[in-house]
């Protein structure tokens, strides 16, 4: 009996039960089939200086690398959604491949430059923090924004802007520099 007439029916069922995936070769794959295009920008992050981190041709571990990504590089683009843990992204030697997503923080420089920071004519007082913690006041709206200073229950009332941004509000921290806090977290008193 032919090998092929014994293998085929099984490829088949193996085929109809999705246990069986069919994969190019490198040469006949084109970037768009394989990875998602690129459309968020992002840093890398958890790697220390001189650093780097592999791009792989799959995303897995045991895949292997076809690049590197360093921080020297700057900013990076890379898919929005991620596999598994990984990220689509474009090596520096302009390879596409897979990049571990924990080594890698989405920038958002839309939200700042794109939010104005509304006048702070509102009353705010901390809610829904435990007395001994705080609330971490932000550059911009977003938990990815850099933490810029903090907000206690002991602080009283401080000033905020009237409305809020994508649930975010314009808070004067403790130390007196302006960004943004949770709403979540604010009880509004006045304005």
């Amino acid at each position: 009996m032919n090998i092929t007439k014994r293998v085929t029916p099984a490829l088949a069922v193996c085929a109809a039960a999705g246990w069986l995936t069919v994969i190019a070769t490198p040469a006949q794959a084109t970037s768009a089939s394989v990875h998602p295009a690129p459309a968020c920008t992002y840093q890398l992050t958890n790697v220390k200086p001189g650093g780097y981190v592999n791009v792989r041709t799959a995303p897995a571990l045991n895949s292997r690398p076809v690049g590197t990504l360093r921080a020297s590089g700057g900013r990076l683009t890379g898919g929005c959604a991620s596999t598994r843990g990984w990220i689509a992204v474009r090596s520096s030697n302009g390879r596409s491949g897979w990049a571990y997503a924990h080594y890698l923080r989405r920038s958002t420089p839309t939200h700042r430059t794109t939010t104005t920071r509304p006048s702070l004519a509102c009353t705010y007082q901390v809610a829904n923090v435990r007395r001994s913690s705080y609330l971490n006041v932000r550059t911009a709206p977003g938990v990815g924004a850099r933490r810029i200073g903090a907000l206690r229950v002991s602080d009283g009332r401080f000033a905020g802007g009237c409305t809020s941004s994508r649930g975010w509000i314009a808070v004067k921290s403790s130390n007196a520099r302006s960004g943004w806090a949770s709403a979540y977290y604010l009880h509004k008193v006045a304005g």
